[in-house]
């Protein structure tokens, strides 16, 4: 009897962690999807917003292996990083005040070892959204364990998406 009364709080407590976990991250298709068909108007401009942030060319910050590079003097809107320089995002805090969208590149498995910290993106004020974008055939809940979001900062919604080049 004690056997299966500490596997069910067993269970529960996995259960309850898997679906904290998923809470935390949305697939972006999905989500835009549902925003797009809200019965608010307030939601069907949020999903304007997030696809023009994702989609069109906005002021943008980009970091390649390492490398910052910025073409327009305007101030960001996004950053776009590879999840190998997920480190250098706290490099720029001069740059991001404006920053809306934060796009991260997974590339290869490899990449999957990288963790975002958002406890320390302090200088990202504007921050709303985050896109995991995974090149590859992976498993969500993989990109989903490499944000670790403090429930302070709860405002900052995170998407994932898995899109395989052809």
């Amino acid at each position: 009897m004690k056997k299966t009364i500490k596997l069910v709080v067993l269970l529960l407590i996995c259960f309850y962690t898997l679906n904290v976990t998923a809470q935390n991250s949305l697939e972006y298709k999905k989500a835009l999807s549902n925003l797009k068909s809200s019965s608010l108007q307030i939601e069907r401009d949020k999903a304007s917003r997030i696809q023009n942030l994702a989609n069109n060319l906005n002021p943008t910050i980009f970091i390649n292996n390492g490398v910052v590079k910025k073409f327009k003097n305007d101030a960001a809107v996004c950053v776009d990083v590879d999840a190998q320089s997920i480190i250098k995002l706290n490099s720029i805090d001069s740059l991001v005040d404006n920053v809306e969208f934060l796009r991260i590149r997974i590339n290869s498995a490899n990449d999957l070892n990288y963790v975002l910290d958002m406890a320390s993106m302090s200088a990202y004020h504007n921050l709303k959204y985050i896109l995991f974008l995974c090149s590859f055939n992976c498993d969500p809940l993989l990109i989903k364990n490499m944000c670790q979001q403090p429930s302070s900062n709860s405002a900052i919604t995170v998407f994932y998406e898995i899109s395989i080049p052809n």
